[in-house]
């Protein structure tokens, strides 16, 4: 019984890490964008990293070459052919919005 109850409460607490984990990033998380110092011509020379820890640059669509947007869409219709949600969590996230 006593072995029972020690998987049931780790079992609880991984299905608890892992909806943290796929819990959505905070807007102010995603609009944050690191420091980018340049030289008067435009070069790069230094980027600061955000309060996570990583660089986000701000870029324009337009810098982007076409082969990487190309190569990105790509690789995200691999994984989504449809708009319909696949996962729990994401079944849960777009049935309320209708947004399928």
């Amino acid at each position: 019984m006593r072995r029972h109850l020690g998987y049931m409460i780790l079992a609880v607490l991984a299905g608890a890490i892992l909806w943290l984990a796929q819990s959505p990033v905070p807007s102010a998380a995603l609009n944050a964008t690191s420091p980018v110092l340049k030289d008067r011509n435009g070069a790069l020379l230094n980027v600061r990293t955000v309060e996570a820890g990583t660089w986000r640059m701000p870029i324009d669509i337009d810098d982007l070459d076409p082969a990487f947007i190309e190569a990105l869409l790509y690789i995200e219709d691999m994984y989504k052919p449809t708009r319909v949600a696949t996962s729990t969590h994401g079944t849960l996230t777009v049935a309320p919005s209708g947004d399928f």
